[in-house]
Formats: C-alpha cells, structure tokens, sequence
C-alpha cells in the first residue's frame, strides 16, 4: 500500500504582507499529479490546512476547490486530514460525518484517537493537536505532564485493541524532539522549545508502528526512533516555502510504502523566494529572476540618502531589507536590556539603529531623534 503524505498547506499566510493564495491554488493540482504518479492508495494531510483559525472567504474557496480537484478525474482513494495548531477544530470538520460517505475523512479532535480508518492493509490512527490538559483528563489515572506522556497514554491504548495482522499508521501534529525548524515556523514553535520541553514529543512512544505521518514542521525530515527502528517518524514538510530560509530546501511530497519504505516527490510550484547579500554596490548589481520575491541582506554599514529607495527601485519584488548585524564579543545583552530603563527614547533609537543595522549616528543626527520625540508628545 501506498501513503502520500503532506502538511501544513497554511492556506491564507502571507510572507511579509504578500498574499501567497495565488500560489497555493497549484497545490491541489501537484499533489493529484503526485498521487496518479505513484498510484497512491491513501492521501493524509497532517495539520495546519489554515494559517489561523479565522481565515478569508478567498482562503475557504480555496481549500475547497483543492478538495475537488482530489475527487476529480475517476480518483477514488480516501483523503485523511486532521487539525493542526493553527486550524480552527470545529471549523475545519464541519459535515465531516457526511463528507466520509465520500473518503473524505476530517479529524478535528483527539478523542477520535481510538477510531482507527482501515485502508488496504493499514489502520490509520489520527491524533490532530490537542490540549494536555484535555487528555489528563480522558486518562484520570495517569500521571500525564508532558506531552510525551500524552501521547503515551494514546498509543498505549491503541496497541492494546489493535489488529496484529494489519500495518499501523499514526497521523499526528506535533513537535517531535531531534526535529530542525524553519524561521517560517520559529516564532509560532519557540515558546514549545522554551518550556521545558514540555511540548515535545519522544520519538519512542511511537515504537511498534510503522509508519507516523507528521505536520507542524516545514522542513521535510525522518526523525529516528531509537526505540523501534522499524518505526519510521516522518514530517512531510510544506508543499511550498514559507520563509526564505526555507528557500534552499526540496520541497517534496513523501511516499510511504508498506513493503519499500519511504521516497519523495518533487512538489513543484512557481514561487521563488531569493537572499541577496553583500555590499550595497553587490546587491545593486546582483542579477535575479524577474518573478522573484527578494530578501535583501546589507553587509555594509552605507547609510546614503535613498538607500531604501534605490534598492527597492532595483528590485520591485522586494519583501524584505536587513542589515548583517556585527556584534562585540563583549557585549552582554542582559546588561544591556537592565540599563535601557535609564536611557531617552532617542538614546534607544540610537542602540536600536546601531544593533539591528550597524549604523553610527553622529550627534546632530541625535538631536534630530529627541527633537522629533519632543514633538510627538
């Protein structure tokens, strides 16, 4: 049996306030070129379909017609979606009792976690994102903290009940520890790091099935199970990049196989997200395709009358200027952050011009700054 495997579609996002629908449109009809290519015999979608919970009417007419188009053309292989982080539950499995008569099969809430769908030789098991605090109390007797020990709980309970002959598969949202993240995806995952470990999950308690179906990340990555390496732990990655530094990386769609392992497939799309760095007389004279969104990265500290101007003019795709940060080796940031308290707001305009872009400002440039902050009081 075949699996094609994809997540986080994020239907809706913009990158820096470009709207990336006209982009995400294509994918509806890759990911079917995909599955005829590889004769699929189950399509999962594991998480985040949205970019938020409230999403544009365009966003829904969007997914909508991805829909269709998996139900197009004589296809008829079932369609496994769950909610990710960023879904609305509700929202997103709406009529989803009815939209399984049709293969369609939309799992918004853990609790369904026991409800395996069968599909060839396999049993899926669907574990969208949840709540700790919602499992602790499904598994009143026991000790669930984390959620390892949440997942822990399920996957234990579903190996007491489950078919031995049939192959196992988990589709799940959720932060696998070993995994690499994305700057598309570092401020929304930092805080999981952050606590404690707390939100993430061991790939162990996954030992025994073969094979987990993963969204929440956007790089494509196999994170090993060192507990069962049969078990084959494995984020699809975005269909489509959603940062620059995602820009260098295949963006492909897994195949699982039951009897080969894992493969992957181009995901194909016409958006081209560029880095140009160097010097400003390097960046102006840097070549890039004309359908490109640009990031540019100054290396200089070259702070000329219409800088932001002229590079915008050079490129019209432009998202996004920075400036390469030089930072002391003795500066200490928790110093820096005690003493902003005493410091005028022209002072860390000053400091913030200096870090975040490297430029010096001479005296009267200061007095510039406080005469302006006098005036807006």
């Amino acid at each position: 049996m075949k699996i094609l495997h994809t997540s986080d579609l994020h239907i809706g996002i913009s990158l820096f306030g470009e709207d990336m629908l006209p982009y995400q449109e294509s994918i509806g009809e890759s990911l079917c070129a995909a599955a005829d290519e590889y004769s699929a015999d189950c399509i999962i979608i594991a998480g985040d379909v949205y970019d938020s919970a409230v999403v544009s009417g365009e966003a829904v007419k969007c997914w909508d017609r991805l829909c269709e188009r998996l139900f197009s053309g004589g296809r008829d292989i079932p369609v496994i979606i769950i909610a990710g982080n960023h879904d609305s539950a509700p929202r997103l499995s709406v009529n989803s009792g009815l939209l399984e008569n049709c293969g369609l099969y939309i799992r918004g809430s853990f609790r369904d976690y026991m409800k395996p769908i069968s599909v060839g030789d396999a049993d899926i098991y669907c574990i969208p994102w949840f709540n700790i605090a919602e499992v602790r109390e499904l598994f009143s007797d026991r000790e669930i903290k984390t959620c390892t020990d949440a997942f822990l709980a399920m996957t234990d309970d579903i190996k007491s009940s489950w078919d031995k002959s049939k192959k196992h598969i988990i589709v799940a949202h959720c932060f696998v520890t070993g995994a690499a993240i994305s700057d598309s995806e570092r401020a929304s995952k930092g805080a999981e790091i952050s606590a404690g470990g707390a939100q993430m999950v061991s790939a162990d308690v996954f030992a025994g099935f073969d094979y987990i179906a993963l969204g929440h990340l956007h790089r494509a990555q196999t994170i090993k199970c060192s507990a069962d390496e049969n078990t084959a732990v494995r984020y699809s990655g975005t269909p489509i990049p959603y940062s620059f530094s995602e820009a260098g990386q295949a963006k492909t769609y897994t195949v699982f196989d039951t009897e080969v392992g894992i493969s992957e497939l181009c995901a194909p799309s016409s958006l081209s997200l560029i880095t140009v760095k160097g010097s400003y007389d390097e960046v102006m004279a840097a070549e890039v395709p004309e359908d490109a969104y640009v990031r540019v990265i100054l290396t200089d500290r070259s702070s000329s009358a219409g800088l932001y101007e002229n590079i915008r003019d050079r490129f019209p795709r432009m998202l996004r200027l920075e400036c390469a940060r030089k930072v002391s080796a003795s500066a200490d940031d928790s110093d820096s952050r005690i003493s902003e308290m005493s410091v005028s707001e022209a002072e860390l305009a000053e400091k913030y011009l200096r870090d975040c872009f490297g430029w010096e400002i001479t005296e009267r440039q200061l007095g510039w700054l406080e005469e302006a902050m006098k005036e807006e009081e």
